[in-house]
């Protein structure tokens, strides 16, 4: 995180049952962090999700100002997973934005009872700062905290010594990399084999760098006019296909999600298609050429849980390319996340959706029969933040990665079958399909690393890959070449075959 990090997380936040989830929403000088955690059985806290969001400049703090603050960190937890204010046991504000009435009563929607409790790493009554001391007086409390920061200043030191000197982590091999966009920002990445090209989606920059991966250069930038939530490739077709945001689930707004044909000869947008309110995931039929984009239309919270919010429903849109047209559209549940296409059964595998609210569905993974346009079962998760999906189709596997772990799960008896627990995994997945491997982005405990996922042994192999200390924000394999690119902050990190 920008701000106050996961140990300020952790030191501010009040005990909480197991099983909960809290949400921080920090207003940090270089972005707004919107995180969300849940409490072990031990009462320590995990880091679900976490992203960065443009800082909150003083011309936000307004009435006027704050609903789109309010709206980009609700559009990050209902991609976490949170459905309603009741999914939220606490939310904590971090920052000198915090102390703000208008803030705390901005964000007191986004949690049920008024939960909003105090801000981190600090605690501080929402009646404002605490109260300055006397003139004259000595503020014995004020010296120890000044000593205490001391001491973390000279242990933080220490430390960076230590790992300079080789004492910590082994340093990550020096990697060519190339800049493509903004230090923060979610990255998705596409390969053409063939044509030596990979795309790279950068969601706050609203635009997609283009690398020759033989030079390591990037020959070309395009720009788009929204948010960028998926990417998808037809290589035959030379087209590229750039999902954007939409309104994010304002109901007055006029901004729809929008699906951007670019010819990849060229680097030019030749159509745009509108999709839905709010686009979530786009994927590649290379039978068909048929394009697929998840949507949602989202017009707010349920005050209650148990009852079906009519409001929320998600839908999976059939898009031909020639004629660049919507063919068909239909709704399967209330929320939609990423998509794959398994071409040789027809099938779409949707992450993170209820097909069937009314009756108790879970969340998890969503079967579509593309013949027939239906939904043909689910695979269940057992938890809702489900926010990754990929698949290694010629091994039957899903790849689901979300709530503190990796879950693999086998299309044929549609089933989870392997749990692999890892703090702090996230980011677009990375998949070898010659060595049934992927490439899972970890910015956990252990460090930033590139975790290695052995599919036909349904394990976490014993090596990674070291990327130096840069948060992680994804991966992508070439098919054909095995090469590995790491989505490092702002750069491409290009990762040599392993042997």
């Amino acid at each position: 995180m920008t701000g106050i990090g996961v140990s300020g997380l952790a030191a501010g936040i009040a005990p909480a049952p197991a099983g909960s989830r809290i949400a921080v929403i920090d207003f940090g000088s270089a972005a707004l962090t919107v995180a969300l955690l849940t409490v072990s059985a031990d009462g320590s806290t995990r880091v679900i999700d976490s992203r960065d969001l443009p800082p909150v400049s003083a011309a936000d703090l307004t009435e006027s100002g704050l609903p789109p603050v309010v709206s980009a960190a609700v559009d990050v937890l209902r991609g976490a997973g949170i459905t309603s204010p009741d999914d939220i046991h606490a939310l904590y504000l971090a920052g000198a934005a915090a102390h703000n009435p208008l803030v705390q009563q901005a964000f007191r929607p986004l949690c049920a009872d008024q939960r909003v409790k105090q801000t981190v790493p600090q605690p501080v009554p929402f009646a404002g700062p605490a109260p300055a001391s006397p003139v004259g007086r000595r503020n014995s409390s004020s010296n120890l905290s000044l000593i205490i920061f001391a001491v973390l200043v000279v242990i933080v030191v220490a430390v960076g010594v230590v790992v300079a000197m080789g004492g910590g982590r082994r340093a990550a091999p020096d990697y060519p990399a190339v800049s493509v966009g903004r230090e923060a920002g979610a990255k998705q990445g596409v390969v053409d084999s063939a044509a030596g090209r990979l795309y790279v989606a950068d969601d706050m920059a609203k635009s997609v760098a283009v690398v020759d991966t033989a030079n390591r250069t990037v020959v070309s930038t395009i720009s788009f006019q929204d948010e960028i939530v998926g990417i998808a490739l037809d290589p035959e077709l030379h087209r590229l296909y750039v999902e954007s945001q939409g309104d994010r689930g304002h109901a007055d707004s006029t901004i729809r999600a929008v699906l951007w044909v670019v010819d990849t000869t060229t680097n030019g947008v030749v159509a745009t298609i509108e999709t839905g309110a709010e686009g979530r995931g786009v994927a590649v039929d290379p039978g068909t050429h048929r394009v697929y984009v998840t949507n949602e239309r989202f017009l707010g919270y349920q005050l209650d849980p148990k009852t079906v919010n009519i409001n929320a429903a998600a839908t999976l849109s059939v898009i031909d390319p020639r004629s660049a047209a919507v063919v068909a559209s239909f709704e399967f549940g209330t929320s939609a996340g990423e998509v794959v296409i398994d071409p040789a059964t027809r099938v779409a595998y949707v992450a993170g959706s209820r097909y069937d609210q009314v009756r108790g569905s879970e969340n998890g993974v969503i079967v579509v029969d593309l013949a027939s346009n239906q939904v043909a079962g689910q695979i269940t998760v057992p938890d809702a933040g489900l926010l990754r999906i990929a698949a290694d189709l010629t091994a039957n596997t899903l790849v689901l990665v979300g709530s503190d772990a990796i879950r693999l799960a086998d299309t044929v008896t549609r089933t989870v079958d392997a749990t692999l627990r890892v703090v702090g995994a996230s980011g677009s997945i990375g998949v070898d399909p010659v060595r049934h491997v992927a490439y899972v982005a970890d910015n956990g405990r252990d460090g930033y690393q590139l975790l290695i996922v052995e599919l036909a042994e349904r394990r976490l192999s014993d090596a990674s890959i070291e990327t130096g200390m840069k948060s992680l924000v994804g991966s992508a394999v070439d098919p054909r070449s095995r090469a590995v690119y790491a989505f490092v902050a702002g750069t491409v990190m290009f990762v040599p075959p392993p042997q």
